[in-house]
């Protein structure tokens, strides 16, 4: 699906707001309906897998919650799942974000006046995560490719094995990226002094107030059944 030309700084509004209301939002209607907006946020701005596939982890996470609660032995368990629910919707609003372009991401941070240094670190995090992921995939496959198991079953028989062949690896590569990222930053002019013209234009159009709009119009009333349904309770 062809990627929406939002504004970065929509992005930014809806991931603080999501950030904020998962510890506003007191009931479950609320934070579902929290949920299926920026499951339509997500779509929106082209990640209808994504969407897809954060709904259904929510879904599982959601289910869980309920026979776990039931067992003495396993509460803690439920808590993880509560709180993993809440945590993946920040998370979800910031996929067109990590997912977008770095130049645009510059150009963005730097419009809204952020110091560089903070700018460049966000632009290197946003990248570092799903860089870490590519290496994983890397090393998982070149452990099949040898014959050496990858599952849950196996990480669960032989953690050591794990530790060995899938940690180790990782963590080697954790670091020769960073270095890597790190040569990136100086490139970028991290430590330079002056004013930074980023090469990428960034407008802010009325399909962007518009979208502004209507998730402040949906998100306001998330909060009101919210505070409603307290009231009943």
């Amino acid at each position: 699906m062809k990627k929406t030309d939002i504004d970065t700084r929509v992005a930014f509004i809806v991931m603080v707001a999501a950030a904020c209301l998962i510890f506003a939002l007191k009931t479950e209607a609320a934070l579902v309906s929290l949920m299926v907006i920026l499951v339509l946020w997500l779509v929106v701005s082209g990640y209808p897998k994504e969407a897809l596939k954060n709904a259904v982890l929510f879904a599982v996470l959601w289910g869980l919650v309920f026979p776990l609660s039931r067992n003495p032995h396993l509460g803690s368990l439920a808590m993880i799942c509560i709180y993993a629910r809440r945590m993946l919707l920040p998370f979800m609003a910031a996929v067109p974000i990590s997912r977008g372009s770095t130049g645009k991401l510059i150009a963005t941070l730097s419009r809204i006046r952020v110091p560089r240094i903070v700018t460049l670190s966000i632009s290197i995090m946003f990248r570092f995560l799903p860089t870490i992921g590519t290496e994983y995939r890397l090393i998982r496959d070149s452990q099949k490719f040898r014959g050496i198991g990858t599952n849950i079953l196996t990480v669960v028989i032989h953690p050591y094995r794990t530790l060995e062949y899938i940690l180790v690896p990782l963590l080697i590569r954790t670091s020769k990226v960073a270095d890597e990222l790190s040569a990136a930053a100086m490139v970028r002019g991290m430590s330079l002094n002056g004013t930074m013209n980023p090469y990428t234009e960034v407008r802010w159009k009325k399909t962007d107030t518009l979208l502004t709009l209507l998730y402040g119009a949906a998100v306001s009333g998330s909060i009101v059944l919210d505070r409603t349904l307290q009231g009943v309770g």
